[in-house]
């Protein structure tokens, strides 16, 4: 699925993959979550899973870019940090082939989302951009004190977005600053919550800073998650070695890199889809590893002429 920035990730025994993304509905960018897919008959459903929270509002659903309903994420009980799980929406979908599902946050409050599941159908969605790994944490900032975080955000970033929330309404400032020094935004708390949302490309470690401009201190829970480029990662998986030194590999896709310097597998699943079988000569590899600790994202730099 596709996401802007804005959106965060946790984990919760209740959601159905043990993991959700949620946003707050603040903020002047745009909170959309987007879906291609595809039909293998004429009619097919769309399954949507989500929670609610006190602080939850609504989101408009768009399938192939015509509205059809709005959700609801307003609860009688649950907050940020422990939605209510179990709500679910159903949509029809007719005619096979390529299709859309989209939801686009009114900015009414928070959004919650769980999965999505298509009937009769299904995606091979690999986005380019999207959340990366989100940094929580829970501080107390005492009167008319500041409190500053540091987080580290990776290669090919593309925007920054931190929440932080009070729980209670209860005036502070958040500000984000660059690694060279520049203020990316900042926030006064409305309702004890306060976001910053901005697009960047430095990477590197960040600065976030809570000023308590109250008259007492402030307990105050923070989550700061960056949109990055991610790209193809792929790794060459050893089949067999002949005789005369000639290696055989299939070329093995792993997904997407959420930082295109890093040849790292941690955090991806491994799909085995578009192999493709090549030759190569033993010794034209510094490595190859059939445990995947190496991974050639660039394979076929590594291939030699006469292989």
């Amino acid at each position: 699925m596709q996401f802007d920035n804005g959106w965060h990730g946790a984990d919760n025994t209740n959601a159905t993959g043990g993991h959700y993304r949620y946003n707050a509905g603040k903020g002047d960018q745009p909170h959309g979550m987007r879906l291609n897919f595809r039909l293998n008959s004429d009619t097919g459903r769309v399954v949507y899973r989500y929670a609610t929270s006190q602080n939850g509002g609504s989101a408009d659903v768009y399938i192939d870019g015509a509205y059809v309903s709005t959700v609801n994420y307003k609860g009688n009980s649950g907050s940020t940090r422990s939605p209510i799980f179990g709500a679910v929406r159903s949509f029809d979908v007719h005619n096979s082939g390529a299709h859309t599902f989209e939801t686009r946050s009114r900015g009414d409050g928070e959004e919650f989302d769980d999965e999505v599941c298509v009937e009769n159908g299904g995606s091979d969605d690999r986005p380019q951009k999207g959340p990366g790994k989100t940094k929580n944490s829970d501080d107390l900032v005492s009167a008319g004190q500041s409190l500053t975080q540091n987080v580290l955000v990776p290669d090919g970033v593309q925007a920054l977005s931190v929440l932080a929330d009070a729980g209670v309404d209860l005036p502070f400032k958040l500000i984000v600053v660059t690694p060279s020094g520049a203020i990316v935004g900042s926030a006064d708390a409305s309702a004890g919550r306060a976001v910053v949302e901005a697009p960047v490309s430095q990477s590197g470690p960040y600065l976030i800073q809570m000023v308590n401009v109250g008259l007492g201190p402030v307990n105050i829970w923070t989550a700061a998650t960056p949109l990055v480029q991610r790209s193809p990662i792929a790794g060459i998986r050893p089949l067999q070695v002949t005789g005369d030194g000639s290696m055989f590999a299939s070329l093995v896709n792993f997904g997407f890199n959420q930082n295109p310097n890093l040849s790292s597998l941690l955090n991806y699943r491994d799909e085995e889809h578009e192999i493709h079988l090549v030759s190569h000569r033993l010794d034209s590899f510094v490595q190859i590893d059939g445990n995947r600790t190496n991974v050639y994202s660039h394979w076929a730099d590594q291939q030699q002429p006469g292989g």
